[in-house]
């Protein structure tokens, strides 16, 4: 769900699941509480809205520039883009997210996406 180390990942329901998941954590304890996250460094809420902001602006990003009719590697060469996944580099890893790595990701955004909008989400 939380990751500090790597990029959002969408196993909790697609964005949906996602979005209900990170409100019920915030919801537990108060804004000194240490949130542990499933990899990476203890965290605290404030870092937990960031993630959830940047993976809200990642999916809307993906979502628009797929509406345009781009393709996963036009989206992958986008400096927007790649300025969003940056934002989830919290370590400063380099390379943070490898090609092959950065290639799945966007696939699996615009899986959950067009699996949201099937629904009618």
């Amino acid at each position: 769900m939380f990751d500090t180390s790597w990029h959002p990942t969408f196993y909790a329901g697609g964005v949906q699941g996602f979005k209900d998941a990170i409100e019920i954590i915030l919801q537990i304890g108060d804004e000194k509480s240490v949130i542990i996250p499933g990899h990476g460094a203890v965290s605290n809420k404030a870092s937990l809205r960031e993630f959830r902001a940047n993976t809200l602006l990642w999916v809307e990003t993906v979502r628009v520039f797929r509406k345009k009719g781009y393709s996963v590697e036009k989206i992958m060469a986008e400096n927007e883009s790649k300025k969003i996944v940056a934002r989830f580099n919290v370590q400063g890893k380099v390379p943070f997210l490898p090609d092959t790595a950065y290639k799945r990701f966007v696939e699996r955004t615009i899986q959950v996406i067009e699996q949201e909008e099937n629904k009618g989400g």
